[in-house]
């Protein structure tokens, strides 16, 4: 058996900053892109919750994802192509919202994109 597969490749984000304020969706301009500086879990009340560090115009602040974009954001972090990706600022999101008839409520939404390398 080959054990070396068994060691994992850590990658991290470098251009996050630490301790920035969290917006919230009347925050932030709709339908603008953001440059993803990293992707982030943390255990909340309801389980894992995932958050990004964002920048637009060298303001900088941390934004909570939809529960719908857990999956994405988990491979993000998990996957070291993408978080160097994010390191040569080539990720933003679009953050947009919407009505749910289910839930009778407006809901958030974020759209990942392709941005211009630094």
């Amino acid at each position: 058996m080959d054990f070396t597969k068994m060691n994992k490749v850590v990658a991290t984000f470098k251009n996050a900053k630490k301790d920035l304020p969290f917006k919230k969706v009347n925050e932030v301009t709709l339908n603008e892109v953001y440059r993803v500086n990293g992707v982030f879990s943390v255990n909340g009340k309801f389980g894992i919750r995932y958050f990004v560090s964002l920048e637009k115009d060298n303001e900088f602040f941390n934004f909570d994802l939809p529960t719908g974009q857990n999956e994405n954001a988990k491979a993000i972090c998990s996957d070291v192509d993408s978080v160097n990706a994010i390191n040569n600022g080539e990720c933003g999101i679009k953050i947009n919202t919407y009505y749910s008839k289910k839930y009778n409520r407006e809901c958030v939404n974020v759209e990942w994109v392709n941005t211009t390398p630094f």
